[in-house]
């Protein structure tokens, strides 16, 4: 058995294998040409030329023996190939580097809060410092809010609405009432006074 050189991938293989088994290009075997005497015939036009003749003069066809080694534009393909997968590589473990390993350093996204409505900051916690002082907190239903129920006076904010509890004896009854509200520090509400009418 002789070995010959795989024309895709370079290396040795046997001269018998009809696909080369490392690329699983096929490999083509040429025949010897046929001759008589002085002459021989061209193995890819079958036309009859010289012995000694390197080039077919019916078709052109390069007729020396050739030795099957990879291509220069194979060769270049293969290593710029390589020199690719290493850059996607190398790009890859940056990014991975600093998303896992610097974290810190990633820009961040900053959103402004929105702004705040003190109106309806200032009617839900009257509805809060109305629902400590009923008799069965658990039952208390406040109205969807309206700008009706809020009133503004300087710094000082005005809730008037009412609320539906039950009372003592386990009865629903609709209780009307004013609470009066300052903003604190923060979001922290002052109560300043809260009346059932």
């Amino acid at each position: 058995m002789a070995f010959i050189i795989c024309q895709s991938c370079g290396r040795k293989i046997s001269d018998k294998a009809p696909n080369c088994p490392f690329c699983r290009s096929r490999v083509i075997h040429k025949a010897a040409p046929v001759e008589a005497g002085d002459n021989k015939v061209c193995l890819y036009c079958a036309e009859t030329i010289k012995k000694q003749a390197i080039r077919c003069c019916h078709c052109g066809a390069d007729l020396t023996p050739q030795t099957t080694t990879p291509g220069q534009s194979q060769l270049i393909f293969q290593l710029l190939a390589g020199v690719l997968k290493v850059a996607v590589g190398l790009i890859l473990l940056v990014l991975l580097a600093n998303i896992f390993l610097w974290p810190d350093k990633m820009p961040e996204t900053k959103t402004d809060p929105a702004p705040r409505n003190l109106k309806i900051e200032a009617y839900t916690v009257c509805g809060q410092f109305v629902q400590e002082r009923l008799k069965a907190p658990s039952s208390a239903d406040f109205p969807w809010y309206s700008e009706e129920y809020v009133s503004v006076r300087g710094e000082t904010y005005w809730v008037s609405s009412y609320v539906d509890s039950q009372n003592s004896f386990g009865a629903k009854i609709r209780s009307h009432y004013i609470c009066e509200v300052t903003p604190g520090i923060g979001e922290l509400w002052d109560l300043k006074n809260v009346v059932f009418r």
